[in-house]
This record gives C-alpha cells, sequence and structure tokens, in this order.
C-alpha cells in the first residue's frame, strides 16, 4: 500500500504518517514547511516533497512527481482565529487558496495519477473537513467556510470519482488537542468551555484521528463514499 499525506510535518500529518506505517505502508510525505517535513520523513524514512498548495503550479508539480498512490489524505490545512468583521482580504485569500482551492487541486492531482495508473485501479482520498462545517465557526468563520466547501466537494468528487474507481470521503474532527488549538488552550475559560460541550469530557487526540483514516481507508470500507464523517467526541451533539 502507498499512501501520500499532505500537511504531513502537522500534528495530524505526523500522527497519520505513524498509523499507516505501522499498517506496513510505504509513506509519501507534503508539506509546506521543509524542516518539519524533513524532520517526519526521516522519522519514518519517507519520500517526501516540498509544496505550498496556495501554489497551483507547485500542486501540479507535486502531484506528478508523487504518482499513483493508493491512499492520498487531503490534510494540508490553515486557520486564521479572528471575528469575521476583523478579518484582512489577504487573510481571507490565504485560507481559502489553502484550504479550499489547494485541497481540492491536490484532491484532483492525485485523483488523475490514480486514473492513469495502469498497474491499479483507482485509490482512496481522504479529506480533513471540521466540525467547524456544520456550525458557525465561533471566531473561525472563514476556516469554517473554507471546510464546508471541502465538505461539498467530497460529495461531488465522491460521486463522479467513483465511476473512475476512486473512491472519496472526508473526516470532520472536533477539538484536537494540537499545536492549532495550543494557543487557545492556555485559556482555561476556553478549556473549560469545550469539554463541558464535550460528552466525552475531554479534548481528541491525533492519534485517535489518525486511526480513523486508516480505518475507513481501507479496501474493504467500499460503502463510505462522497460522505463527511463527524469525529467530534459527540460535539455537535450539545
Amino acid at each position: 500500500m502507498r499512501v501520500a499525506i499532505s500537511g504531513a510535518g502537522g500534528d495530524l500529518g505526523q500522527a497519520s504518517a505513524e498509523a499507516f506505517a505501522a499498517a506496513g505502508a510505504e509513506l509519501v510525505l507534503v508539506d509546506r514547511d521543509p524542516r518539519r517535513l524533513k524532520a517526519t520523513a526521516e522519522r519514518f524514512g519517507a519520500v517526501h516533497h516540498v509544496c505550498d498548495q496556495s501554489d497551483r503550479s507547485a500542486v501540479a508539480r507535486t502531484c506528478e512527481a508523487i504518482g499513483a498512490v493508493d491512499v492520498f489524505v487531503n490534510n494540508a490545512g490553515i486557520m486564521v482565529r479572528k471575528n469575521l468583521l476583523d478579518h484582512t482580504d489577504d487573510e481571507i485569500d490565504a485560507v481559502l487558496n489553502v484550504n479550499l482551492r489547494g485541497s481540492i487541486l491536490m484532491a484532483l492531482g492525485m485523483a488523475r495519477q490514480m486514473r492513469s495508473n495502469k498497474g491499479r485501479r483507482g485509490g482512496v482520498i481522504c479529506n480533513l473537513a471540521t466540525q467547524h462545517a456544520f456550525a458557525g465557526g465561533g471566531g473561525r468563520g472563514i476556516y469554517a467556510t473554507s471546510k464546508a466547501g471541502i465538505v461539498q466537494f467530497t460529495k461531488a468528487a465522491g460521486a463522479e470519482l467513483a465511476l473512475e474507481g476512486i473512491r472519496v470521503f472526508a473526516i470532520a474532527p472536533g477539538p484536537v488537542a494540537n499545536a492549532m488549538t495550543a494557543q487557545a488552550r492556555e485559556s482555561a475559560s476556553y478549556r473549560d468551555a469545550v469539554i463541558s460541550r464535550m460528552p466525552i469530557a475531554r479534548f481528541l487526540e491525533s492519534g485517535e484521528i489518525a486511526d480513523l483514516i486508516v480505518q475507513l481507508s481501507h479496501p474493504d470500507m467500499t460503502a463510505v463514499v462522497g460522505t463527511t464523517v463527524l469525529a467530534d467526541g459527540g460535539g455537535i451533539l450539545t
């Protein structure tokens, strides 16, 4: 099994690499941060490619260089934590260019590689969304909007790419104890507010989201197509 992971230098990217490596996968890792990427790649002895997915030409080159894989984890993303009226135009562009346009381009680029592979048919693409795509975002409105676009793209791609033997689904994690939430988690009021809304009464861990990605990417999970699986500890229920 050959697996490509974008955003591989981040917490979920590293956890996903670890989970797939434990399952015996050959890894191809992608990130825009050369230092973080090199450290992760050396840890797993993986092939790696530096790519800023807000750059269309870089995405095209990277997908071509990666070639066909069995699974692509479309994980790269950024967040600007601000109220809507406080965002600058550049911040809005940055979030949408990476999280929405860039993720779509990466998914389509890797789908083309899967389709052109003569040795095997199709593959699996796992997009990363967020539970905020189903709510208001609460100070993360542009981020939530970008990920809501990924939820819709997953539906469209799931329906269309299934005809090419490519299965597409998404996972929408809830609040994870990672670098993206580190600053916010320094606030006791934020921690208490999040935990009080979580039936499981804790933040999620990157490793459990990564394990879910591996499970849903298994070739036997053919019923999971075009849908977004909420992995939020029940947070959206309250």
